[in-house]
């Protein structure tokens, strides 16, 4: 249990995080932006609006989207943040992002077709999950890397390719900062 506490105590950043994603929220059900379009990046507007290439990661299309995405930052954010501290797991979350809004702007030039706005967290967390399943002690590794795993999977057996790719965009970003940063090299 000491160690568990330890995590979580150690998790600044991770929390912050996480409160700014539910305030979003909370604005977003106020109807300031009941689409979240000022926020979630648009790959037509991404020129005119070049912010939301990182707040559509604060985000989220419904609560349980929230939750879950929450819950899952927790997890990996704690991890993150107690092994590498709180300015690292914050540069990991934007560089994460970042991929995934990159991802989902190509597949949609790809395919020449718009899949919409890009809204939710969950390039970055499964980054961040992806960089921990690589960084974390043993123990820790393996959890990580199926849930990982588990839920890329699930991403392509539904129907969203453009938050699919985005999920991918993260993960791949994660993976590379692990093993660019780390003495590490079996990631």
């Amino acid at each position: 249990m000491g160690t568990v506490r330890a995590y979580l105590l150690s998790a600044r950043v991770t929390w912050w995080l996480i409160a700014v994603n539910v305030a979003v929220w909370c604005v977003i059900c106020a109807g300031a932006d009941p689409s979240a379009t000022w926020l979630g990046c648009d790959p037509a507007d991404v020129f005119a609006r070049p912010w939301t290439l990182l707040t559509y990661s604060l985000t989220h299309s419904y609560a349980v989207h929230l939750a879950v995405n929450c819950l899952a930052l927790a997890v990996a954010g704690c991890i993150v943040e107690h092994i590498d501290g709180p300015v690292r797991a914050l540069l990991l979350y934007v560089v994460c992002a970042l991929a995934g809004a990159a991802a989902y702007i190509g597949l949609n030039m790809l395919a020449g077709v718009s899949y919409g706005v890009l809204t939710g967290a969950s390039a970055a967390i499964l980054g961040m999950m992806a960089y921990a399943a690589c960084i974390a002690p043993g123990r820790l590794r393996l959890p990580l890397a199926l849930a990982v795993a588990l839920l890329l999977v699930f991403g392509l057996t539904g129907d969203n390719p453009g938050g699919t790719a985005a999920h991918f965009g993260g993960t791949v970003a994660g993976v590379a900062v692990a093993w660019i940063t780390s003495k590490d090299k079996n990631c």
